[in-house]
């Protein structure tokens, strides 16, 4: 294998480092308001691109400036990294540890180069010094976060723990095959491996950040937009529905009406409608008082509701009026639905107030393409007026061009 020149692979790692920095900044300027942390993880490309700088030059600088800050930088990007991402993910962040644990690193590695120099003490002080850092942010990525942010974090877990990886297996490779290393030289085929390895996680990295931030404001955006639907799906239900009876209110299934209207006269489908009256209902807000009159039009709303078919619709129309809606039904079958919602009232006992006995009239109409909507409604309110003017506790129905009489007395 070839042997790759230490500028050639530097000038590499830094160009790298800047664009992920780059990047970075741009979701930084985007984001950085709403979530905390990108901006750490931005600097921490950069410091580690100036660390690269800083050893390009090495050969022109001095011990310190040259081997002892170049991999304090390198260390305390990483640091900075963790700082953000876990910032970034919700996770607590024990900042003075981290920074204590550069400070002995810091002395330690000067110390090395000073007084006891050599590539493989400063390779492996590196590496033992970058591993746990790697480890331990993969860790905490990984066990310290709730399921939320485990999932958006995947890939730079994976990253990370790649890292740590890397500098295990450098430590292994500096331990035992013992190879001969120049500071300022060319890299061996090891060497080479692991710079290549390097540059391929800082990009995975870079990649597996990006797609954090952007899957976390996709997910918010989703359930932002869940949480407006529920919201206007409450609000038209609040809208739709009257307050005391729990039923369609008049504008709700005056919208439905209309809606069978159209069908009938693009289609042809009838529909019939059921307009139900509560018999001496002001004698009830007489004698109990009007909480015992609203208690009693709950229970017909619910009682009305109860009995009807499943894809029938019910409103209170306005009082103690109620609307029943009857699509696909014709007059026969609309008059036997009053009917029986007739009787089942008048033969149950409101166990509210046993002593009350409960009726209702209803007027029925069958809807046909001849008739408006305002006809409709007020044939069906001629239908309810006869019933009543007949003695209460009856049904009328009719059409367009009939009306028939039903007694309320089987």
């Amino acid at each position: 294998m070839k042997q790759l020149d230490m500028n050639t692979v530097v000038q590499i790692f830094i160009l790298i480092r800047w664009v992920c920095t780059v990047v970075l900044l741009f979701l930084w300027v985007k984001y950085g308001k709403r979530y905390q942390g990108i901006r750490d993880m931005a600097v921490s490309f950069a410091i580690s691109a100036i660390a690269l700088i800083l050893f390009l030059f090495a050969d022109q600088l001095s011990s310190f400036a040259g081997i002892a800050l170049p991999n304090i930088l390198v260390l305390f990007g990483i640091c900075t990294f963790g700082i953000g991402v876990l910032t970034f993910a919700e996770a607590t962040v024990h900042k003075k540890e981290m920074f204590a644990y550069l400070a002995f690193f810091t002395i330690v590695i000067i110390y090395f180069t000073y007084s006891r120099f050599s590539v493989r003490y400063i390779m492996l002080l590196s590496s033992g010094f970058t591993m746990p850092v790697y480890a331990y942010i993969a860790w905490r990525l990984r066990w310290r976060t709730t399921a939320f942010y485990r999932a958006f974090t995947m890939g730079v877990q994976g990253a990370v723990s790649g890292f740590a990886m890397m500098h295990l297996i450098r430590i292994g490779w500096l331990l035992y095959c013992r190879p001969v290393l120049n500071y300022y030289g060319e890299c061996d085929d090891v060497q080479s491996f692991l710079f290549a390895l390097s540059q391929v996680l800082t990009l995975l990295l870079a990649f597996a950040i990006e797609h954090m931030i952007v899957n976390k404001r996709a997910h918010e955006a989703y359930n932002e937009t869940r949480t407006l639907a529920i919201q206007l799906e409450k609000k038209e239900a609040l809208a739709s529905t009257d307050a005391l009876t729990g039923i369609y209110n008049r504008r709700k299934i005056e919208s439905l009406i209309r809606d069978q209207h159209h069908i009938l006269m693009n289609v042809g489908t009838v529909f019939s409608i059921l307009l139900i009256d509560v018999d001496h209902f002001k004698n009830v807000n007489d004698r109990y008082g009007h909480t015992a009159g609203d208690a009693v039009l709950r229970h017909l709303s619910h009682c009305i509701r109860d009995n009807i078919r499943g894809f029938d619709d019910v409103g209170r129309w306005g009082g103690e009026e109620f609307l029943v809606l009857l699509p696909n039904a014709a007059l026969d079958e609309a008059r036997k639905t009053a009917e029986r919602l007739r009787r089942i009232v008048s033969e149950s006992a409101y166990t509210q107030l046993p002593e009350l006995t409960l009726t209702i009239s209803i007027g029925v109409i069958e809807a046909n393409r001849m008739m408006s909507i305002d006809e409709t409604l007020k044939s069906v309110d001629k239908m309810l007026y006869s019933a009543k003017a007949n003695g209460r506790n009856s049904v009328f129905s009719g059409s367009a061009e009939m009306a028939a009489s039903v007694s309320g007395v089987e």
